[in-house]
Order: structure tokens, then sequence, then C-alpha cells
């Protein structure tokens, strides 16, 4: 009888031991995907003035990149394009002059990973694809060879243990900001988009825009009425008159 419990209990542990493997695996994974407490991504400029800074995400789009442009131009404002490193990679024999350009109206281009994927419990991939495209960057304009470039996630994607990947690039903020679901725009549309940046600026003051087609479609209305509002208009170019650092300083 006892030998006959002995071969039950043998046979047994095996599937024991995978629940316990699986169980482990899943409170890691869950670890992973809860939003860390530690204070690294920065969601405005503090400052004693009102002022914000315009960001777009998603690019390079060399033509929805010119016409915002052209628009930051026509107003006399400033903006921060946050590139993925694989359009840029794609775009790479018509790219130059874009950059040449974004950097000669004061604005500037940040990093938003090669790949625009989601990284949860892939540090060591995270890593390679801001080195990547940091690398890919500077490449394209001697300008940036030596300047630090900010730093984006996709999909504002801040979980437990990101943290140690920004140690290992030598990096102590990722920049966040305010969603207003513009690239959803046929559901929502220009008014309601315009209204939901205008209703949260003064909470969180970097406002995050996207490189496609719709954005014409409300910047103009937006940037008349921040202007009407009394704001500046900062961006991360240290060589610009509107560098952030100018206003104040950025805050969590």
């Amino acid at each position: 009888m006892k030998l006959s419990y002995k071969k039950k209990l043998f046979k047994i542990i095996p599937y024991i031991s995978m629940c316990l493997i699986l169980i482990t695996f899943f409170i890691s994974f869950m670890l992973f995907q809860i939003k860390s407490d530690k204070k690294y991504v920065v969601n405005k400029l503090e400052s004693q003035s009102k002022v914000c800074m315009l960001t777009f995400d998603d690019g390079p789009s060399l033509e929805n990149d010119t016409d915002i442009l052209n628009i930051l131009i026509q107003y006399n404002v400033v903006g921060t394009f946050f590139y993925v490193g694989g359009n840029i990679e794609n775009n790479k024999s018509d790219i130059k002059p874009l950059f040449d350009k974004i950097l000669a109206n004061g604005s500037y281009i940040g990093n938003h990973t090669y790949s625009h994927s989601k990284y949860v419990m892939k540090s060591e991939k995270l890593v390679d694809e801001i080195n990547k495209t940091n690398e890919l960057i500077r490449n394209t304009s001697s300008e940036l060879i030596n300047a630090s470039i900010p730093i984006r996630m996709p999909y504002l994607q801040f979980y437990s243990g990101i943290d140690d990947a920004l140690t290992k690039l030598n990096q102590d903020k990722l920049i966040g900001g305010y969603l207003s679901g513009d690239w959803d725009f046929t559901k929502y549309g220009k008014d309601e988009i315009i209204k939901r940046y205008l209703n949260n600026v003064e909470k969180k003051n970097i406002l995050i825009m996207h490189s496609n087609e719709f954005v014409k479609e409300y910047l103009p209305e937006l940037i008349e009425k921040l202007i009407d509002k009394g704001y500046n208009f900062a961006t991360f170019n240290n060589k610009s008159e509107k560098y952030y650092m100018n206003y104040g300083d950025l805050a969590f």
C-alpha cells in the first residue's frame, strides 16, 4: 500500500513542479507590468510663466512632418519630434533636409525607440533599440552628435523594472505628457481634440500629438488658442532661445 502511494506521489511531482513554475512566471510577469512608483516620467514643465511643449510622435513622415513644421514656422513656435528609428531608416535617403529644417527652426528631435514595440520583460531589447535610434539620429545630423536626446516610450508604457534599462542608458528620465486621442481623429474630431488639450494644459503642459495627416486639421487653431491664453512654447533644443530650461525645469 505504501509503495503504491509513493508511486502515485512520484507521478504527480512533475505536475506540481510545472504548476509552481507557471505560478512563479505569472507573478513575475504581473510585477513587471505594474507601474513603478519611482519618479522618472516627466509630464510637465514647471515654470513661473505660462509655457507648454508641443511634441509629435511616430515619425518621421516626410510629408506630414513638413506640414507640421511649416505650421510651427508660420506661428513662430517650436516643437519636438519623437522619431521611430525604423522610420528614420526607411526614409534614410531623404531625411537629412527635414532634420536640418527642424533644428534651424529651434525645434528638436527625440527618441521613440526603433520598432515602437512593447518592452515588458524585454529590457535588453529596449536598451539596444534606444541606442540604435540615437545612433541613427546622430548620424543624420552632425549638430546632434554630442547632444542629449530625450526619450519617450511607445504607448507611454512605464512598468516596474524599466529603471534598470534607464541606468544602462545613463538616463534619469523619460518624457511623458498629455494624450488627447488625436491618433483617432475620425472618432473624436477637431473640436473635441482641441478642447481636451486646452482643458489639460495646466496639469500636463507637455502635449503629445502624432505625425499623421490629421494634425494640420487642428494644430493651427490649437496654437492660436494657446497664444490667446498667453502661452509660450518651449523645446528640448538647448541652442534655441526657447529651450525649456530658460522657462523652468521638467517635473513629474
